[in-house]
C-alpha cells in the first residue's frame, strides 16, 4: 500500500500543509518493566512527513479584509518540510512470532490503521491513566505524568533537552495507535494548563536566566 497524504486546509492566516504518512513497521518485541502476564510488547513506528505552505505575501490584516483570497494572487509560498517519527508500544500475546506480529500490522495499515499524535498544555490521559489517578495508586500522579509527557528538543539539536514551550506555555505531546484513520488532536490553546513543580521551577528559572543575561 502507498503513503496515505492527506491536505489540511489554509487556516486564517493562509497556512496549510500535507502530510505523508509512511507504512507502520514492526521495530522489535521485547519485555518491559512493568509487562502483564501472558504479554510481550510490539513497538511500532511509522515516518510522518510534513510540508507546510506558508504566504510569502499579505494582501490583508488584522483590520482590513481583500477581495480575493491570497491564493489568488498566485504568490509562490514559503515551504518548510519536516518529519517525525511516531513510535507506539502495543501489548501482543507471549508466543506471538515476529511474522505473525508484522503481518497483522502490515494487514491493518492497509485498512486504515495509523499511529495519531496528540497535543496539550495539560497532561494527556487517557481511561487506564484517570482510572489509576482515582484510585491513587502507589506512584501514580499528575505531576509524574506530565514529567513524563512534556516536550523536549531532541538530541542533536542546539537546545537539547530544554523544554520545548507554546506561547509560554508547557507542551505534552502523546502518540497513539488507532487501528481506523484518525486526524492528528491538538488540544493547545483551550485554556487549560498543568505545570508540576519541576516544570514550573525549570520555566521560571530559565526566564530568569534569560533576562539576566548580558551580551
Amino acid at each position: 500500500m502507498e503513503s496515505v497524504k492527506t491536505v489540511t486546509p489554509a487556516n486564517a492566516a493562509g497556512i496549510w500543509s500535507e502530510m505523508t504518512k509512511k507504512e507502520i513497521v514492526l521495530r522489535r518485541i521485547f519485555e518491559n518493566q512493568f509487562q502483564k502476564p501472558g504479554t510481550l510488547t510490539a513497538e511500532v513506528e511509522q515516518e510522518v512527513d510534513v510540508v507546510s505552505y506558508y504566504p510569502s505575501r499579505k494582501v490583508t490584516s488584522d483590520k482590513q479584509d481583500g477581495i480575493f483570497d491570497t491564493a489568488e494572487f498566485g504568490f509562490k509560498p514559503n515551504t518548510y518540510p519536516s518529519t517525525e517519527t511516531r513510535v507506539a508500544w502495543l501489548p501482543v500475546p507471549a508466543n506471538a512470532t515476529e511474522e505473525v506480529v508484522a503481518a497483522r500490522i502490515k494487514a491493518m495499515y492497509e485498512a486504515g490503521a495509523t499511529i495519531y499524535k496528540e497535543l496539550s498544555n495539560e497532561p494527556i490521559l487517557d481511561d487506564n491513566q484517570k482510572n489509576a489517578l482515582e484510585r491513587r495508586l502507589d506512584g501514580v500522579s499528575m505531576d509524574r505524568f506530565a514529567n513524563s509527557q512534556v516536550c523536549r528538543y531532541p538530541v542533536g539539536h542546539e537546545r537539547e533537552g530544554m523544554l520545548i514551550l507554546n506561547n509560554g506555555l508547557p507542551m505534552y505531546r502523546r502518540v497513539y495507535f488507532s487501528a481506523t484513520p484518525k486526524q492528528d488532536i491538538d488540544n493547545r490553546g483551550n485554556g487549560k494548563v498543568y505545570y508540576s513543580p519541576e516544570i514550573r521551577a525549570e520555566i521560571e528559572g530559565a526566564a530568569v536566566a534569560f533576562v539576566g543575561q548580558t551580551i
